[in-house]
């Protein structure tokens, strides 16, 4: 059976791991004096060494270590052998060091390719990625009869456009683009909630002044124990109603809805509601009062027309 692309990915995990543990081993060798003398910048033939021998270490240390692995009688990396596969040619035969060197060079290819090319082992019929197939390699499963396998089914363009996607980290992009498009309209559904229910609390105050004002008293309070509804929220003092969002306070034309925000900082915007009029007015943040439709003007001036 050929194996699969999450098989491999996961050997390659561990590989990578194993081929770190080397890299720091060789720098333990040759000694951190070397290392930090180059760092010093008073030594310019260490600083070359070091260099140099950091390139030795990215390039070559990878290259040695796969193909000294996949050309032995094992067949197979550690992490290959921890996930039970094995890399031959197209006859299950075991390749030479300088095929299995070649076949890792060509992994600079599936690099380039922004990776896709190891996505490729994904949905490929015999599984796979493109310095494989570069090489005339297989990667599979240990023991398979690699003169009975049969190709894969062929998979759904959809599928490998979604691998590709996954994996050279486009997708995530799209959807990071989608984000940022949605969640300001979601928030500025959730603020128009808000705004709902502030509107609601106000009318209802409006409503109370106006039957305090018929029934005798010719004018409108500003004492929230005068009126006659109770309302949601929590009193703090005469005029002043905390509710879940918005703080409202009784003026002699309207009442004012702050937005709570967080302790010690201005409130975000404001709502007036005049009393005799069905006017609203916002004030504060621009971007929100334009968002939620509604005049821009001080609360002071919200009913004098």
């Amino acid at each position: 059976m050929y194996a699969g692309f999450w098989r491999r990915a996961a050997a390659i995990i561990i590989d990578n791991f194993i081929i770190g543990i080397i890299c720091i081993l060789i720098m333990i060798l040759l000694g951190f004096g070397v290392f930090m003398t180059a760092v010093d910048g008073r030594n310019e033939g260490a600083a070359l060494l070091i260099i140099l021998i950091y390139v030795i270490m990215i390039f070559g240390v990878p290259l040695v270590y796969y193909a000294a692995f996949e050309s032995s009688s094992l067949m197979a990396t550690p992490g290959k052998m921890a996930l039970g596969i094995i890399v031959c040619d197209m006859h299950g035969g075991r390749m030479s060091f300088w095929r299995a060197l070649g076949r890792n060079i060509a992994k600079w290819i599936s690099n380039i390719t922004l990776y896709v090319g190891y996505f490729m082992a994904g949905f490929t019929q015999r599984r796979q990625a493109l310095h494989d197939m570069i090489c005339s390699c297989l990667v599979v499963k240990k023991g398979a009869d690699v003169s009975a396998l049969q190709p894969m089914p062929k998979t759904p363009v959809w599928r490998i456009i979604l691998i590709c996607l996954l994996g050279t980290g486009i997708l995530p992009l799209i959807f990071g683009i989608l984000a940022a498009i949605a969640l300001p309209q979601y928030f500025k559904a959730v603020e128009k909630g808000r705004l709902t229910e502030a509107l609601s609390i106000a009318e209802s105050i409006c409503v109370s002044q106006e039957r305090y004002r018929i029934t005798g008293n010719n004018t409108y309070t500003t004492n929230f124990d005068s009126l006659d509804t109770e309302f949601p929220g929590t009193r703090v003092d005469a005029r002043t109603l905390e509710g879940t969002n918005f703080t409202f306070k009784l003026g002699n034309r309207a009442v004012v809805a702050e937005r709570k925000t967080a302790s010690g900082t201005p409130a975000a915007y404001t709502i007036t509601r005049c009393y005799s009029t069905d006017k609203v007015c916002c004030s504060g943040s621009q971007d929100i009062c334009t968002a939620l439709g509604l005049t821009g003007e001080l609360p002071a001036n919200c009913c004098n027309r």
